[in-house]
């Protein structure tokens, strides 16, 4: 299985934020999904973003069963949504962390990492709660158990060049 190291304003592994398109796939291969200024790898699980002349600013991954992935000594995706917040702060030396979108998106910008889920814990346990009250909580007990454990974790983490996260 593949293993990522995510090092933030740096790159990963042997890629640069701030190298070319050509040297990424150089070392990625040909991109499974490629637009005008993104490839895609993995089906879509990690994103490289390029600038107007094909500078890498950006790599997002997303979790998947394909590779891991780690920034500072964790993989980001087996350590709870809240713990991960936490640890970015901690790494982020009381630099500004954008909550606009929070609890579902954090952005810290000293150290130029983001965060993201599209649902919650919270979310999860409404429906528990309107399940319940709607009688359907025994048939989608399982489910619901299920969708609890999986958005206790972020679903992707980014990785910016100095910077990309200013205008935000």
């Amino acid at each position: 299985m593949k293993h990522f190291v995510l090092k933030p304003l740096i790159g990963i592994d042997k890629i640069n934020l701030g190298d070319s398109r050509d040297k990424v796939r150089e070392i990625m291969g040909k991109p499974s999904i490629e637009h005008e200024i993104v490839d895609y790898y993995y089906d879509g699980a990690i994103r490289f973003d390029y600038d107007e002349e094909n500078i890498l600013e950006f790599i997002e991954f997303d979790k998947d069963e394909h590779f891991n992935v780690e920034i500072y000594g964790i993989n980001p995706f087996t350590m709870k949504a809240k713990e991960l917040e936490e640890l970015l702060r901690k790494m982020n030396a009381d630099g500004m962390v954008n909550e606009r979108n929070a609890p579902f998106t954090y952005i810290f910008n000293n150290i130029s990492v983001a965060v993201y889920r599209d649902v919650t814990e919270q979310d999860i346990l409404i429906s528990i709660e309107e399940a319940k009250q709607d009688g359907t909580y025994e048939e989608d007990k399982e489910w619901l158990a299920d969708e609890l454990e999986k958005y206790s974790y972020f679903q992707t983490i980014g990785i910016g060049k100095e910077g990309h996260y200013i205008a935000d």
